[in-house]
């Protein structure tokens, strides 16, 4: 690393800066309770001045460049005693730029807090004399950066989501066209569920399997900083250097090979990915796909909406093998579009939440284990060519035994059982015999018969 330099300064010397948030940096989200921990601090140090000369808030990490000192970590504190500066009616005037509608809506919250507190406590402005900060400013971004990914430094930690935003919006530049992605960027939604289900879709492949970390990590730090670094590395650290806006999907030649046709999706779930424009188009296009077969469902057909909101929404401990029908029926959409999506949704249901019905509990890992020993079915999904392949695929699959005291009043596969049949506004009349195939050929005749109905409305 070159030409970095670290200084100590007081909050008032580090206002006097000129300070600048990149477009790429996630918005203010500090809450009310990482607003008065500092605010406490701050008080608690001002009636006890003399145990300590200054206060220490830690390292803020700077971009030094065109005359500009870019934030890299420490927003979130920076920004803080910015409102409190402000609140105490400093005259020491303060140019920080915010555009993130987040970001403002924060503020906004946090001034009100902080005024409140300090017409209950009274801090006084002098104080701010003795809080010290440490800078490290770099004169290369990704000097700064290498301090940002590895440095502990006090206040809300990045997310692995918020590490590859930055990371790709740097890629863009400085211009418009930054702008433009970084505004794109702050209006996703559901991004913790669409890049975890990519992950799944990339790693459980048959060619080049992966471990995925798990969902829940129940406060296990290890995990959860292995979880994080494992979403760093698919979406960050392995993509390609480059500009290269480009998709890779199979196309449909016809009439003499002559008439291409595109599908409808133009990036391919697991198509290698380029710094910058490229993955946040990625991205985009799956947030897209997310929402309109799980979220929105606009204009989707009437039964596909009502089996997701009767069915499959029902989080009736099926939270893995529903994840499990999210990544393969979200694969399906990407290669055919919203095509027999009644067909393929019921299809694709019978074959995952089978998991449900045979076993009291699923664990995570019971997934991955599933998919190993039974067809790999995303890897079916991403390379039929056609719709008709894939059904032949997916009606293919049979069903092992199923235990008949699974189906006892009260046990989740009972449950799950009464809400297919209600769908179906149908019933299994003996239920004796889940224990064989009747269970599945009922099913079957089910889904079948529901189909050919919809096939004759349409």
């Amino acid at each position: 690393m070159n030409q970095i330099r670290v200084e100590s300064l007081s909050i008032p010397e580090l206002f006097s800066l000129p300070l600048d948030i990149p477009e790429y940096q996630r918005p203010y989200v500090w809450t009310k309770n990482e607003v008065l921990t500092l605010l406490n601090d701050i008080y608690t140090y001002q009636q006890h001045p003399q145990e300590e000369p200054m206060y220490y808030l830690g390292s803020i990490i700077l971009h030094e460049h065109d005359n500009l000192y870019s934030i890299i970590d420490g927003q979130q504190r920076i920004t803080t005693l910015a409102i409190l500066l402000h609140v105490l009616s400093s005259r020491q005037e303060i140019f920080i730029e915010y555009h993130s509608p987040v970001s403002m809506e924060n503020i906004q919250k946090n001034a009100q807090i902080i005024r409140e507190f300090c017409t209950e406590k009274d801090i006084n402005e002098h104080t701010l004399q003795h809080i010290n900060v440490t800078l490290v400013i770099t004169q290369q971004e990704d000097d700064a950066y290498t301090f940002f990914e590895t440095q502990n430094t006090g206040g809300v930690r990045l997310s692995g989501i918020d590490i590859i935003k930055a990371h790709h919006l740097r890629y863009i530049g400085k211009d418009s066209q930054n702008e433009s992605y970084a505004r794109k960027w702050e209006q996703f939604k559901y991004l913790n569920e669409v890049t975890r289900l990519l992950l799944l879709g990339r790693r459980w492949n048959i060619l080049h399997w992966e471990k995925v970390p798990p969902k829940n990590t129940h406060g296990d730090y290890t995990r959860e900083k292995q979880k994080k670094q494992i979403i760093i590395d698919e979406f960050s650290n392995k993509t390609l250097n480059g500009h290269r806006k480009i998709g890779f999907q199979q196309v449909q030649l016809e009439e003499e090979y002559r008439m291409l046709h595109l599908p409808p999706y133009k990036l391919a779930l697991r198509q290698p990915l380029y710094n910058g424009e490229n993955f946040i188009d990625y991205l985009d296009q799956f947030v897209s796909i997310y929402q309109n077969i799980f979220i929105k469902m606009d204009d989707l057909p009437e039964v596909y909406v009502r089996f997701t909101r009767e069915v499959i929404d029902v989080e009736d401990r099926t939270e893995f093998v529903r994840e499990f029908y999210q990544v393969v029926l979200m694969s399906y959409v990407s290669r055919f579009g919203t095509e027999r999506l009644i067909e393929a949704a019921l299809q694709i249901f019978r074959y995952t939440y089978v998991l449900r019905l045979q076993n009291n509990s699923i664990r995570e890992k019971s997934i991955p284990k599933f998919i190993q020993e039974n067809h790999f079915i995303i890897d079916e999904v991403l390379t039929c060519y056609t719709c008709d392949e894939l059904m032949k695929v997916l009606q293919s699959f049979e069903y092992d035994e199923l235990d008949p005291t699974l189906f006892q009043k009260g046990y989740a596969a009972d449950r799950l059982f009464g809400r297919i049949s209600e769908f179906f506004r149908k019933e299994l009349k003996d239920k004796a015999l889940t224990a064989g195939s009747a269970y599945d050929k009922w099913l079957c005749k089910n889904i079948q018969t529901l189909v050919n109905q919809c096939n004759v409305s349409d």
